[in-house]
């Protein structure tokens, strides 16, 4: 038991009592006989616990953390430590007495102080620039008796912008950069150095060209880490240009300074001069378009190559591609001129480089394309073209039959109307082509001579050529195949003189007759393989017949791609080529139709002569004088043309004159050919005679 009380009534304490276990007990005490009886009524004893200073002050925590601004004033309270002591309150024994024992690392001057009954820690330095980033501080708490107990106080020193960044120089270089030198070259790297906590935003610097960069031909990299900036080349120097840059290069921190400004330590100058290279000459232009009219006097300048050279020097001025020398090119000056008096018909355009080279250094060079255009000139008159000697027209006169005339002008496309024909191999009709210009010669106009017996007998329509959709067009036209020749054909057996009416015209083979009425066959006609029209066709292509009708060999001559070739005693045409119909044409402006005024022309060679302009003002003309054949003809269209006594033909007389002559020549040849071979052979002398003596006999 914690109490005990004796006979005498004395309490004793058997064992050490502790107040902060339990400051006090309450005991009972009774009075009693030896039998147990109660003497007196129970007392009751309460016994205080006092206090005795047996502890020591502990703190919470053993280590503590606070931090302090670099700039903080004198006094400026940190922190605030309290220690707990478990004697009574009520007694002086909890009185706590602070005091800083320790400093890590230790400084020339007292930085902090605590305040021996409140234990707040505070500033006790004006302030903490140029200190440790950090202390280590050691606390005591300590009783009246002495008894006591430590903690540790970890102030961080924060830092704050109150030193600028400032260069080491204030100026740098000159630096020397070759003209050519290469995007991404670096110039230099300098650094402004920042009295700043190393590593934060203080001590970051940002750079700056505040001059001297206006067109942005540097710019400046900067190393975090280092702070250490590179002047890089940007953009592609330019002596003629800028020959020396002086730049202007400011340091400043990404945060505001808390005290000062920033001074001119913080700039700095950078002066970089550019050498220079020789550069080549540059052209205005990559291409040149250049039109000059055909004809015009040589010498003329037609355009001005213009270039320059960066380094001022003389540009010389050349020509590449002119092999037939048409142009010349100024050396110095660049213009181009004309030599010859150009031909658009023999070329209409010319494409050359003019090259330009240094005049100091004949490698370095540009060249361009010039593109000469000749503009054409009404320079050209229409031709008449084909071969007209075999053509013929019949007479009396054949409704619609007419010579197709066309003319071919050797100007441009864009004087003649964008038409471009020539002969085909296998037309029917005589084609003239023209290239003449609406205003040069796009509408040609075919005349007679104002000659009353030619516009009596002869008469012109102008035509159009058949366009590329006409079913006769090479385009719709089978591909021609080589026929062998077949046996010669029965004559026609003899016409009726029956007609048959014939209904529209089909446009492929096999060809039919026209719809006007005509003597019919009384049976079909066998096959024949050439693709010839029937027999019984005019020269011009008409409708056909309801029924088909085989094709017929036999052709009217000017029907053939060819001259007609004779075969067995009719004419065909070559077997090799495909003979086609050419139908009249419609009316338009660069062909014309030439044919009988007349009813009847009397059958003979007759020289039309007519005149082919253009419609230029003044337009060009060129007279023809054509051999138009006039014939009878057959119902196949065949002339048919007395025999004539040919020139030099010999008469009777000197036919007989050249027998006898002949005949005595031969027999003076005969003559001499057997007296020759009579003396060159003599007779052996006759044995009669001697036949005739008797025989001598010696006895």
């Amino acid at each position: 038991m914690l109490f005990t009380i004796s006979r005498d009534g004395v309490i004793y304490l058997n064992a050490p009592l502790d107040r902060e276990t339990q400051d006090q007990f309450h005991i009972s005490i009774v009075v009693e006989r030896p039998d147990g009886r109660e003497i007196a009524k129970p007392v009751e004893l309460r016994v205080m616990v006092g206090d005795a200073n047996d502890n020591r002050p502990t703190f919470p925590q053993t280590q503590y953390h606070a931090a302090v601004k670099e700039l903080a004033v004198k006094g400026t309270e940190i922190l605030t430590v309290q220690a707990a002591d478990n004697d009574d309150p009520k007694t002086d024994n909890v009185r706590i007495f602070y005091r800083l024992v320790g400093q890590v690392p230790e400084s020339p001057r007292t930085l902090f102080r605590v305040d021996r009954d409140s234990g707040v820690i505070s500033l006790l330095a004006n302030s903490m620039e140029g200190t440790s980033p950090q202390y280590t501080l050691t606390i005591t708490a300590e009783d009246a008796k002495g008894l006591n107990s430590s903690c540790t106080v970890i102030i961080t020193v924060q830092d704050e912008n109150n030193n600028p960044p400032v260069f080491s120089q204030h100026e740098y270089g000159p630096f020397y950069l070759a003209e050519d030198a290469e995007v991404g070259t670096t110039v230099t790297t300098v650094c402004a150095w920042d009295a700043d906590e190393r590593g934060g935003d203080s001590w970051l610097v940002d750079y700056r060209l505040e001059s001297g960069n206006e067109d942005e031909v540097f710019t400046l990299v900067t190393d975090s880490q280092t702070n250490e900036v590179s002047l890089v080349l940007d953009k592609v120097l330019d002596f003629e240009r800028e020959s020396e840059y002086i730049l202007v290069v400011s340091a400043q921190n990404p945060v505001g300074l808390v005290r000062g400004r920033y001074g001119p330590a913080s700039t700095a100058t950078v002066s970089i001069f550019v050498d220079d290279i020789n550069e080549g000459p540059v052209l205005s232009q990559s291409h040149y378009e250049v039109t000059v009219r055909e004809g015009e006097e040589p010498g003329r300048v037609i355009a001005t190559i213009r270039g320059y050279d960066p380094d001022s020097h003389p540009i010389r001025y050349s020509l590449r591609g002119d092999t037939k020398r048409y142009f010349s090119i100024g050396k110095y000056s660049g213009e181009l001129k004309t030599v010859q008096a150009l031909d658009r018909e023999e070329n209409s355009t010319y494409t050359m480089e003019v090259v330009a080279e240094d005049g100091r250094n004949s490698s370095l060079s540009a060249s361009t394309l010039v593109t000469v255009h000749i503009l054409d000139v009404n320079d050209n008159s229409p031709v008449l073209v084909g071969d007209y000697s075999w053509k013929h027209l019949c007479t009396p006169r054949w409704d619609e039959q007419a010579l197709v005339l066309a003319s071919r002008d050797s100007d441009s496309p864009q004087h003649g109307g964008r038409l471009n024909f020539s002969l085909r191999a296998d037309a029917t009709a005589l084609v003239l082509a023209s290239r003449d210009s609406p205003q040069h010669g796009g509408r040609l106009n075919f005349s007679l001579r104002a000659d009353a017996t030619v516009r009596r007998n002869w008469k012109l329509m102008a035509t159009s050529p058949p366009p590329r959709s006409h079913p006769l067009s090479p385009s719709s036209l089978p591909t021609p195949t080589p026929l062998s020749i077949p046996a010669p054909l029965p004559p026609l057996p003899p016409t009726p003189p029956t007609t048959a009416p014939y209904p529209p015209y089909s446009p492929h083979p096999p060809y039919r007759c026209p719809p006007t009425p005509r003597p019919a066959p009384p049976l079909p006609l066998p096959p024949y393989p050439e693709t010839c029209p029937p027999h019984c066709c005019p020269p011009t292509l008409r409708p056909a017949p309801p029924l088909p009708l085989p094709p017929y060999p036999d052709l009217h001559p000017h029907l053939c791609s060819v001259p007609p070739q004779r075969f067995s005693g009719v004419s065909r045409c070559p077997l090799v080529t495909w003979a086609k119909y050419v139908p009249l044409l419609a009316a338009g402006d660069t062909h014309t139709n030439l044919s009988l005024n007349t009813p009847y022309l009397a059958p003979e060679v007759y020289t039309v002569p007519f005149t082919i302009s253009d419609s230029s003002s003044p337009p060009r003309s060129t007279f023809i004088n054509l051999p138009v054949t006039v014939c009878t003809c057959n119902v196949r269209g065949y002339c048919r043309m007395a025999a004539k006594q040919l020139e030099g033909m010999p008469t009777v007389q000197s036919t007989v004159g050249i027998l006898v002559g002949t005949l005595a020549v031969i027999g003076i040849i005969l003559i001499v050919v057997f007296m020759r071979i009579s003396y060159q052979n003599p007779k052996p002398p006759s044995k009669t005679s001697q036949e005739r003596v008797p025989l001598s006999i010696s006895l």
